[in-house]
């Protein structure tokens, strides 16, 4: 299905609402179904979105790399996601972690700009510094960025916050 540029800024407008929900989505399913089940539920719900609005896409149209190198980040990304909210040991944790995964927006510009060439204007470098300074904001729990409380939050759960390194996984 072929959407109007109107309709693709109108998804990309809403799209942050659907993001911030996925923290609250993901951590319920998980408490309630454990990881995995809440995780194949997660998607189950993204599943049924996406045909309601595209449609079902022509998947012989699509290049086997992006079904080899998209496909296998997505789901490795959004795994290393739900099991970070699903190891954090409480809700304060749980929004720590959910506002550490708000940077993949600004990393996904940072490397459009850097490696695909993409123009930005000089205010998007702000933006960008901002999201990192909010991060630092929320992890040391003060105006200020305290180096010890960030390490001193990661240092007690520290899975939750780097699943991707712990052998179990």
């Amino acid at each position: 299905m072929k959407i109007s540029t109107n309709q693709a800024t109108m998804i990309g407008c809403i799209s942050p609402i659907f993001w911030g929900l996925s923290v609250s989505l993901v951590r319920t399913l998980s408490e309630t179904l454990g990881v995995g089940k809440g995780l194949a539920i997660n998607y189950l719900i993204a599943l049924v979105f996406v045909f309601l609005l595209f449609g079902i896409p022509n998947l012989k149209a699509m290049p086997l790399k992006y079904y080899i190198c998209g496909l296998g980040c997505a789901i490795g990304t959004s795994m290393t996601f739900a099991f970070s909210l699903g190891l954090a040991k409480d809700g304060t944790q749980t929004m720590e972690v959910g506002m550490i995964n708000y940077l993949w927006p600004t990393l996904t510009i940072l490397f459009a700009v850097l490696f695909n060439g993409q123009k930005a204007k000089w205010w998007v470098g702000i933006g960008m510094l901002l999201a990192i300074y909010g991060i630092f904001v929320v992890l040391s729990g003060n105006l200020l960025i305290d180096f010890k409380a960030m390490w001193s939050h990661i240092k007690s759960n520290p899975i939750s916050y780097f699943p991707e390194f712990d052998s179990g996984f």
